[in-house]
């Protein structure tokens, strides 16, 4: 992609959102770990709730068009995921539910890398895992956590592209374009 200086940019990642019926269990284990975790972890607000499949980083606005292009080729299927598992990532600092990716999702994640590879977006140094975060600003815990955790089962129907965007009020996570799964 051909960069701009007199264009907008954008914060843009691809991921699944979370089903109205999940988010409410992942609110209630943000609940239970809120005594536990150090105080300067922030929680993330249950509507920001998703399922990153690939992280863009800053895009030019004038370059979405093209991006949706790129990815309106990406191979979608549909796919089951169950995330089972508490950790906490020191170096971004974050508390997730994650669980292992299955096949499907697996190659979606590195198909979409080397889309934003190609487009000269943001590279993770990474291997993929699917994971929710529920806190940001997290660091490993002194004590062991261990919640009652049921697990997740995750289903998604669509992939999107969303905008992160600061506002007084946090992080707002808006959906700006979405891609069905297909069977």
């Amino acid at each position: 992609m051909k960069k701009h200086t007199d264009s907008v940019n954008k914060r843009l990642f691809i991921g699944f959102s979370v089903k109205k019926q999940h988010v409410g269990y992942l609110a209630d284990i943000q609940q239970e770990l809120t005594s536990i975790i150090n105080s300067q972890a922030v929680a993330v607000k249950p509507s920001n709730f998703h399922m990153t499949l690939c992280f863009l980083g800053q895009v030019f606005e004038h370059n979405i068009p093209q991006l949706i292009s790129e990815y309106d080729g990406l191979l979608k299927p549909t796919f089951t995921i169950q995330l089972d598992t508490l950790d906490v990532w020191p170096k971004p600092r974050i508390m997730c539910i994650t669980g292992e990716a299955p096949a499907e999702l697996m190659a979606m994640a590195n198909s979409a890398q080397d889309i934003a590879t190609r487009l000269k977006l943001h590279s993770s140094v990474y291997p993929y895992r699917p994971h929710v975060t529920l806190f940001r600003k997290a660091k490993p815990a002194t004590q062991e956590i261990t919640p009652k955790l049921s697990p997740v089962i995750i289903s998604p129907t669509q992939l999107n592209l969303y905008e992160s965007t600061s506002t007084p009020a946090g992080v707002k996570y808006s959906i700006i374009h979405h891609w069905p799964l297909v069977t």
